[in-house]
């Protein structure tokens, strides 16, 4: 699944893609987003953008919305 992090940290906003694989998401919105911040590591897909980071927002499809989540010191915080 194709997640998009707005990349608030170090690059004004731009959009990174974040690939996670469906099999390992499970529907749990804490855990899915600790997925996508996993896989936002340039460890796990290296990219030309930085990692994911504190102050990024990720915007994570739950059912039919979009639903912000802010990347924070320690988790996430719906925005």
């Amino acid at each position: 699944m194709d997640i998009n992090v707005e990349m608030n940290a170090f690059n004004d906003g731009k959009i990174r893609t974040v690939n996670v694989p469906d099999e390992e998401m499970t529907g749990i919105i804490e855990q899915d987003l600790e997925l996508v911040f996993k896989y936002g590591q340039n460890d796990f897909q290296p990219k030309p953008i930085s990692s994911v980071s504190v102050d990024d927002v990720v915007v994570m499809p739950v059912g039919e919305e979009l639903e912000r989540w802010k990347v924070a010191s320690l988790g996430f915080v719906k925005i």
